[in-house]
């Protein structure tokens, strides 16, 4: 991905669980809140299910992915791209959350999904990097307070 994509700075390779369900199922993915529309372009799916081991796939991976900010691996997972960290895990966040929506709204019949011309109406592209900015700001906190936590009481190996 950093030698196909300038931007791409930043890239992880997740297995949540909700978008594997994409990377598994026979349905494309489309936004079903104004959140999602991040990904109006769409997730397209990396179809090989074999592992990327070598660069000719890690090659076919990024021009599959092209200039969108994911990509589902068959079978696998997802890979979320971004030019910085904080971008990255905003938008597996989001990923992760318009799959799980759209899986349990499916229970309740057919799913509603935002249009390509609603979600540019709502511009989400534009203030992404400040929406990324402040998730990862909330969860630096939230780690920080954590590590400050008493300990568990378990007593280390001698």
């Amino acid at each position: 991905m950093h030698s196909v994509r300038a931007d791409a700075l930043a890239v992880a390779h997740l297995h949540s669980p909700y978008a594997t369900l994409y990377a598994i199922a026979k349905r494309e993915f489309a936004p079903v809140t104004v959140q999602g529309s991040f990904f109006v372009d769409g997730v397209p799916l990396y179809r090989d299910a074999r592992l990327i081991l070598t660069t000719d796939r890690g090659q076919r991976l990024a021009e599959i992915i092209g200039t969108r900010h994911a990509g589902f691996l068959r079978g696998h997972g997802i890979v979320v791209v971004g030019k910085e960290l904080e971008e990255v895990l905003y938008g597996a966040l989001v990923l992760e959350d318009e799959a799980r929506k759209a899986v349990q709204a499916s229970s309740l019949g057919e799913v509603g999904t935002i249009s390509r011309e609603e979600c540019r109406a709502f511009s989400g592209e534009s203030d992404w990097v400040q929406r990324a900015r402040r998730a990862w700001t909330y969860y630096t906190a939230l780690e920080a307070r954590w590590d400050r936590q008493p300990a568990t009481g378990m007593v280390p190996f001698a």
